[in-house]
């Protein structure tokens, strides 16, 4: 499943249950990407203090910053998301 040489165009195969294992955070990076979430908003209310009349490169710096707060939280939603199905699917084996 380790590619060598990572890039944007290297996709893998994963079964149902390694994808949801993939997205089953522990607490230490739960953690990790809140802590870069909150840099990142940090950053974020830098760069629009920094500038009164948004620059071309302070518009870059912002839209860049936002896209990394978009993922962030997509990989938390995604692992509250897997997270909750399976303490419903376990609620449902043990209703059985």
């Amino acid at each position: 499943m380790k590619a060598s040489i990572m890039s944007s165009f290297i996709a893998f195969d994963l079964t149902l249950e390694e994808e949801l294992e993939a997205f089953t955070y522990n607490d230490c990076q739960l953690a990790g990407i809140q802590n870069e979430l909150s840099s990142c908003a940090e950053e974020l209310i830098k760069v629009a203090l920094e500038t009164d009349d948004l620059s071309l490169e302070g518009a870059k710096r912002m839209a860049y910053t936002k896209g990394q707060i978009d993922i962030l939280k997509y990989l938390l939603a995604r692992g509250d998301a897997i997270r909750e199905q399976r303490k419903e699917d376990q609620d449902a084996a043990d209703n059985r």
